[in-house]
């Protein structure tokens, strides 16, 4: 199973439909939430499937496609799911703060042929141009980001490996140079070896001086 994502290019109908679907999940996501919330707290649980049928025939209500509706509902069940299990947090309400940027598509979407894409409930949709790669898509996602909208595909297909083009080391250090033979031993090298003895003499007289003072000895 991989993943694609692909940049729309919704018509200023599409994008205002796209708007009003996302006002009217939102207010199902937070009913969801609360739902499990508080009937948790009574001792009532659901199944997955079973808290799906609790809103079988509300996508006709609201105008939206009934999987669309089951997919926001299985999220909201997911995310208590992982609260329970102690694996997340409890989930959060959505608002003008925290607002809800994903449309879900639960079903199987055909592969696009050519540049649009058809979506349930909302046509042909034109995207940038992109390669999708092969395979069966098995669900989809509709993610509203501050770039504009992308749609996520996961697709089920294998994923290929990376070729490596790189023939050399790449991103290796080079090896520490080892401290110089006595052939190697230069008269520069020999000029710095005086120079630091030197110094290390008269830290080692004025040391002992003090030492001689203070009662104790640095060397």
């Amino acid at each position: 199973m991989i993943q694609a994502q692909i940049k729309l290019r919704p018509k200023a109908k599409q994008e205002g439909q796209l708007n009003d679907w996302l006002w009217s999940l939102t207010g199902v996501w937070n009913w969801a939430v609360r739902k499990i919330g508080q009937d948790a707290q009574d001792g009532i649980y659901y199944t997955s499937m079973g808290f799906q049928n609790l809103l079988a025939d509300h996508g006709k209500r609201i105008g939206l496609p009934s999987h669309t509706v089951q997919g926001t509902l299985a999220q909201a069940y997911s995310a208590w799911s992982r609260c329970f299990k102690k694996q997340g947090g409890k989930p959060r309400l959505k608002g003008m703060r925290n607002k809800l940027n994903s449309v879900p598509f639960p079903d199987p979407i055909r592969a696009a042929d050519g540049n649009p894409i058809k979506l349930p409930g909302i046509g042909l949709l034109r995207f940038h141009k992109q390669d999708i790669p092969a395979g069966k898509i098995k669900c989809g996602r509709i993610v509203k980001r501050a770039s504009g909208g992308h749609l996520c595909l996961f697709i089920d297909a294998e994923r290929e490996a990376i070729q490596r083009k790189a023939t050399g080391a790449v991103g290796m250090a080079r090896p520490r140079q080892s401290p110089p033979s006595k052939h190697e031993w230069s008269w520069e090298t020999e000029r710095i070896f005086q120079k630091s003895e030197a110094k290390r003499e008269n830290f080692r007289d004025e040391g002992g001086t003090r030492g001689v003072k203070s009662g104790f000895s640095l060397f």
